[in-house]
């Protein structure tokens, strides 16, 4: 008897990994959401983007796609005060912490705080990720 619970104790734990790597499989496949917020920005719809100039403060909208952040390059100027809008329709968990190392920056994203502010001095490319890690992406400073 101790035998057939081993088994079916060990064909329920496949069952389950099944499950949850089909769903897995499912959602990469599954295309973006159309219901998402349009884009605010004035840059294409590529996953690298120039922030776009508005009295005298460079902004881009930061959102999700492709299980990575959106835009995952973005360029900026060196000196000029920058704004990073989370579109909060698609970050969620682990991705609404937007962490620069090299900057010292840590931001999470909420509905109350969904804008980072900062002015970048130094030059040069920085590596962003989320919180776990998992969303990776390239700040270029010029």
């Amino acid at each position: 008897m101790e035998s057939l619970q081993i088994i079916q104790w060990i064909t329920g734990i496949i069952l389950v990994a099944l499950l949850l790597g089909f769903g897995y499989h499912l959602g990469t496949l599954a295309p973006e959401s159309s219901e998402q917020s349009p884009d605010t920005t004035t840059s294409p719809a590529s996953v690298s983007s120039a922030a776009a100039l508005a009295d005298g403060v460079q902004t881009v909208t930061l959102s999700w796609g492709k299980f990575n952040y959106k835009p995952d390059t973005i360029t900026i100027q060196a000196d000029t005060p920058v704004q990073i809008t989370a579109d909060l329709t698609r970050l969620q968990g682990c991705f609404q912490t937007l962490i620069i190392p090299d900057l010292g920056i840590t931001h999470y994203f909420d509905k109350n705080n969904d804008v980072l502010t900062f002015t970048p001095t130094k030059k040069g490319t920085f590596l962003f990720t989320c919180a776990m890690g998992m969303g990776k992406g390239t700040l270029i400073v010029q």
